[in-house]
């Protein structure tokens, strides 16, 4: 995967997410995807059905299914935070950072 598959990617589930009043982000590093999912509950759980069933993406895990007050991402459709697609070295210091945003360290 390159760095414009992963642009393309991003600029694709931005649009989509905006379109359904979704926020949140999309890194990639170390061959995985990490993302954040803020909306309503029908709403995410609808676009995660949609994720999981694509045949494209295999051994998703869902860190984390939380009700918060307020969105964190409120100005972001599907931000990308980085396109690092082939270091395995990223791929611990990113699973550390989603842990810390879902408060499971």
């Amino acid at each position: 995967m390159t760095s414009a598959d992963v642009d393309a990617i991003a600029l694709s589930a931005a649009r989509h997410n905006a379109a359904r009043g979704l926020t949140g982000f999309l890194l990639c590093g170390g061959g995985r995807f990490y993302g954040v999912l803020e909306g309503t509950r029908r709403r995410v759980f609808a676009r995660i059905e949609r994720i999981i069933t694509d045949p494209r993406h295999s051994q998703l895990v869902i860190v984390s299914e939380d009700e918060v007050t307020a969105r964190r991402f409120a100005g972001w459709s599907c931000s990308q935070l980085g396109r690092d697609v082939s270091s395995r070295d990223s791929q611990g210091l990113l699973d550390a950072f989603i842990l810390s945003i879902a408060d499971r360290r």
